[in-house]
């Protein structure tokens, strides 16, 4: 798969395709970053190298109204997530080596595993409220994206 830079009027086609197995790695960027800038060709080469994720980059100045009170303020930020259980939300050294590291140990894991860290303590349940993908599309069609 490749990597869809997300615009406001793919929010309710992306999530309709994505269901409770989709694995989505989410990268939360700036135009403005020149890490970012750096990080986009060698997240572009993952996504099209990984046929068992879907990859998305996302400008948050261009979806603040997706992003709700997610306040991003390091770059790059990727959140990855299986379904609604976000497995992981941080930000990263900009190394897509790294990130398909992080999400191969998050695809290693059951589900049962998985939805059991979710809960695991206070930012982990707060990753699963602010930082999940599919709750912040839903919420740029509500704001009318």
């Amino acid at each position: 798969m490749s990597l869809l830079t997300l615009k406001p009027s793919d929010y309710a086609r992306v999530l309709e395709s994505l269901d409770e197995n989709t694995w989505v790695v989410a990268c939360f960027c700036a135009g403005w970053c020149g890490s970012c800038r750096e990080y986009l060709p060698q997240m572009e080469a993952l996504a099209d190298s990984r046929q068992d994720a879907r990859f998305f980059w996302v400008d948050i100045e261009d979806h603040a109204d997706m992003m709700g009170d997610l306040d991003i303020d390091k770059f790059p930020t990727i959140t990855i997530q299986r379904g609604n259980i976000v497995a992981f939300y941080s930000c990263i050294h900009p190394d897509a080596k790294l990130a398909e590291r992080i999400l191969q140990s998050m695809m290693d894991e059951t589900p049962e595993t998985l939805a059991r860290l979710a809960q695991s303590n206070d930012e982990r349940r707060m990753w699963q409220k602010d930082c999940n993908f599919r709750t912040m599309l839903q919420s740029g069609l509500d704001a009318g994206g």
